[in-house]
């Protein structure tokens, strides 16, 4: 066994637990507080046909966002499409489109929407209850295998995630998942808005002990001298991004760096 005392960064959404579902539902019914005068003037009867399209488009782009906020713009461009022609969107023009958004809607309003997500989140959790509630947030298919596989080991779990801690906590605890810390927006936006600096810290707190970080957002590896922190990074295909599922082969490489 090459190691008895191994961390493990891992993000939230995507990587162990597939929240898409809920996320896009819970930022529907917060971006409708917005606009539901101009829905009521350009749909008259078939509000269930529209939100159910517009759900189903913003699931296939749901890797474009990243802070919370910015489901507004995802859900916004996605509507705006649907009522102006038939939607004929591809990766390359959703993206176009989206970025477009997250730049001409105002900040003021994304400051709100960020908030009114998270109080739409916790009155759908009420509304409808926890049994749904994880209906909307399975555990990926990559979390089971390496739970059983880390059980080899001496290893601690740290989230770092840009969802909200009361989510996670109370995902973790239904599944009855153990981890060290939880790390969320509010603390990665002391770093600079850096995991990688906010990583880089907690390793210098374990005297840069080896480590291994898995995120689904290229953004958030590419360009940083992991090497230098002894952390390897991992980019999850399964995840919300447009690689190809690679957790057995990145199930190995956690074997090999482990075993």
């Amino acid at each position: 066994m090459k190691t008895d005392n191994f961390t493990f960064y891992l993000d939230f959404d995507g990587v162990i637990a597939d929240s898409a579902q809920e996320c896009i539902k819970t930022s529907f019914d917060a971006w409708l507080k917005y606009n539901k005068e101009m829905l009521e003037m350009n749909i008259k009867k078939d509000f269930e046909s529209f939100r159910d399209l517009v759900t189903e488009n913003a699931l296939k782009y749901r890797f474009l966002v990243t802070p919370p906020e910015h489901y507004y713009c995802l859900i916004d461009f996605i509507a705006q499409e649907i009522l102006s022609t038939k939607i004929e969107l591809t990766n390359k023009s959703a993206q176009k489109k989206f970025r477009r958004s997250t730049q001409t809607v105002s900040p003021k309003l994304l400051e709100k929407f960020k908030v009114d997500f998270f109080l739409t989140r916790k009155d759908r959790l009420e509304k409808y209850g926890k049994s749904n509630w994880l209906l909307e947030n399975p555990p990926t298919k990559f979390l089971e295998k390496f739970l059983n596989l880390i059980k080899q080991i001496n290893s601690e779990i740290i989230i770092i995630s840009r969802k909200d801690r009361n989510s996670i906590s109370l995902w973790l605890d239904e599944k009855k998942i153990n981890v060290s810390q939880i790390f969320c927006n509010e603390k990665i936006s002391q770093y600079d808005n850096s995991k990688f600096n906010l990583i880089e810290h907690l390793q210098s707190q374990k005297n840069y002990k080896k480590g291994i970080f898995i995120d689904d957002s290229a953004e958030e590896i590419i360009s940083k001298d992991w090497k230098s922190i002894s952390i390897t990074p991992i980019l999850a295909g399964w995840g919300y991004n447009l690689k190809k599922d690679n957790s057995e082969s990145v199930l190995n490489q956690i074997q090999t760096e482990i075993l």
